[in-house]
């Protein structure tokens, strides 16, 4: 019997709805090469491909599977379901509704041919003794599940952690995004962030250099952020989930946590909601996925790194929340949780030492203005931020206005606006756009190979920009513009030395080559990408070209493959002929050749070489 053949035929009775979940499931990719459901046949029936879908299965699938292989025809379920009883002997773990569903599995992934009999398929079994003996039915019945998982002792003190890590998980995901707008980290090639970048982004987060792998895995699986040209950039989505407040921020993390969980890991989560992960868990992957090897450790390793973060564990320890998430889905979650969450407040303390206290976490547009014009320096339930001339610049810079900053700062301030605050402010405002930075004009000078000019009216200015070694890279020096005045010109583009002297503290403005003043931002946002679910829809719409509808074009061309395969893999097929006098007859051939519109094979049981016109032939299966 030919696989591929009997495969194929079975695929061709599908619908496209059906062919695309298999096609997912599978995880076929839109290869040119996979032209029809032959082609997707050899792909699915390919060994390694095979053995490594063999390594997902649970040991429900499996041993459904392994009973098939030793039937080793085709078979009613309930024959099926009376050689498991018998392998298994006393065990009362495995009944009718388990391998029912271990059925659907199987024939959803093609992996059992579901026709008026179930059919094995003799390259999966193959595939389970490849896998190792493990794999045996004796074997996977035989072996018994570990212990009920105890449940955790105190819920309380469970909640009340889990509480705090969810709030700081949101809290710390919003800084790492606040902090890429500004300046996007850049990633390895051989993958992890750059050690520089982790040590900037540790800082600002408030959390030491390992947490942030972590988070931005977090906020990666969440598409808040992207990797693009081998830099982090946050996405519009990033943007959108910036403005949620606390409880709607944990639900898109949770919620993409619980996405990104796989079929088979999350039946085991789901299996042990109520008591502790690590060794336990471990114990029961194995059993639950006996062929699962290096990978399953490995992600559940993962998963439960990311579930400590978000709050859904907490010392191995499932959270209400979290088994509200596992049983109920996101939104019973989210209103578990949502009770413990500190609550957002509007207003702050600016204090005469220019630092402003928020007494719990800021709503959300307040949080991202007030970071625009003042630098946060502790995060907490009650957060400090810090106002500086470098930080009301940046402002500036963005198009603010000293009378919108102090009109700002006095809307949310319980305490007023010191006087020290509203100097720094109005210093700030008055000293901003002394140095003015535009691009090189070929009329304003002869230095052709200047792309960038920094000007000022204050001769000192440019002096101590000219010495300052912290701007060494720029190679500015100094020319004499046409009307007798000094400036700077450098080779650098004009957002390159903007951004620098801004990092240097000067007072700095943006200009155009006729003086107008420009506002410039560092937020540089992830390109949108198409869904990567479109990927297959090429594939299926050659798939189902290739089925056609039940015409005798179509059928001719189905007929013609069904031989070439025959042909190829010289395998015994069952050949309907018919006759110049309008009679059928069977004929079984170990197919030899295919050439000149005539099929060549054995008939074994006359024991002759016959030649039959192709034209002739009604209809091929594996014999």
């Amino acid at each position: 019997m030919t696989d591929t053949l009997a495969l194929a035929g079975a695929l061709r009775q599908w619908d496209e709805g059906r062919l695309r979940r298999l096609v997912a499931l599978r995880q076929v990719p839109d290869d040119p090469a996979i032209d029809d459901l032959f082609d997707l046949s050899e792909y699915l029936l390919d060994r390694a491909r095979l053995e490594a879908v063999v390594r997902r299965l649970d040991r429900r699938v499996l041993i459904l599977l392994a009973a098939a292989a030793e039937l080793n025809r085709p078979f009613a379920f309930e024959e099926l379901l009376a050689h498991v009883a018998h392998t298994a002997g006393d065990s009362t773990l495995w009944d009718e509704d388990i391998l029912a569903e271990a059925r659907a599995t199987a024939t959803g992934s093609a992996l059992l041919l579901d026709e008026d009999l179930d059919v094995p398929i003799a390259a999966v079994g193959s595939a389970l003794a490849a896998v190792g003996p493990s794999l045996s039915l004796a074997t996977l019945v035989g072996e018994d599940r570990p212990r009920t998982l105890a449940v955790a002792d105190d819920p309380n003190v469970v909640s009340a952690v889990s509480a705090e890590r969810a709030f700081l998980a949101s809290a710390r995901t919003g800084d790492l995004l606040d902090a890429l707008l500004r300046h996007p980290a850049r990633e390895l090639g051989r993958g992890g962030l750059s050690l520089p970048d982790a040590r900037h982004l540790s800082t600002i987060i408030g959390t030491d250099v390992a947490a942030v792998g972590p988070l931005m895995e977090l906020a990666s699986a969440a598409d808040l952020v992207s990797l693009e040209d081998r830099s982090w950039l946050v996405t519009t989505a990033g943007i959108e989930w910036m403005g949620l407040r606390i409880a709607e921020r944990w639900r898109v993390l949770a919620d993409s946590w619980r996405s990104s969980i796989s079929p088979e890991i999350l039946s085991i989560m789901s299996s042990t909601r109520h008591g502790h992960l690590g060794d336990r868990l471990e114990a029961f992957a194995r059993w639950w996925f006996p062929a699962g090897g290096d990978w399953l450790g490995g992600r559940i390793e993962q998963l439960a790194a990311r579930s400590d973060i978000l709050g859904l564990t907490v010392d191995g320890v499932w959270s209400p929340a979290a088994v509200s998430l596992l049983t109920d889905g996101i939104d019973a979650a989210s209103a578990t949780l949502a009770p413990s969450l500190p609550e957002e407040v509007d207003k702050v303390y600016i204090q005469n030492d220019l630092t402003i206290i928020a007494p719990g976490p800021l709503l959300p547009d307040l949080d991202r203005t007030l970071r625009s014009l003042a630098d946060l320096e502790s995060r907490s339930h009650a957060s400090t931020y810090r106002i500086s001339p470098m930080s009301v610049g940046r402002a500036l810079s963005q198009g603010t206005t000293r009378e919108t900053i102090l009109g700002f700062l006095r809307g949310i301030s319980l305490t007023g606006v010191p006087q020290p605050v509203e100097y720094v402010v109005s210093e700030a405002a008055s000293r901003h756009g002394l140095i003015r930075v535009g691009p090189f004009s070929a009329l304003d000078g002869s230095n052709a190979a200047a792309s960038s000019t920094v000007r000022s009216t204050d001769r000192d200015y440019l002096d101590a920009i000219r010495v300052d070694q912290s701007l060494g890279s720029l190679s500015l020096s100094a020319s004499t513009t046409a009307d007798g005045g000094s400036e700077l010109v450098t080779r650098f583009a004009p957002d390159v030395v903007f951004w620098a002297l801004q990092g240097a503290r000067y007072p700095v403005a943006a200009e155009t080559s006729d003086g107008a003043i420009v506002q410039l931002t560092r937020e540089h946002l992830a390109a949108r990408v198409d869904s990567p679910a479109s990927t297959s829809d090429a594939l299926l719409r050659r798939l189902v070209a290739s089925v056609g509808d039940d015409g005798e074009a179509t059928d001719a061309a189905w007929l013609s493959r069904q031989l070439d395969e025959a042909v190829k893999r010289k395998s015994t097929i069952t050949i309907v002929v018919r006759f110049p006098d309008g009679q059928d007859r069977e004929f079984v051939l170990e197919a030899t050749g295919l050439s000149g519109g005539r099929l060549r094979g054995r008939d074994a049981n006359a024991d002759v070489e016959r030649t039959v016109p192709v034209r002739s032939i009604v209809s091929v299966r594996p014999a």
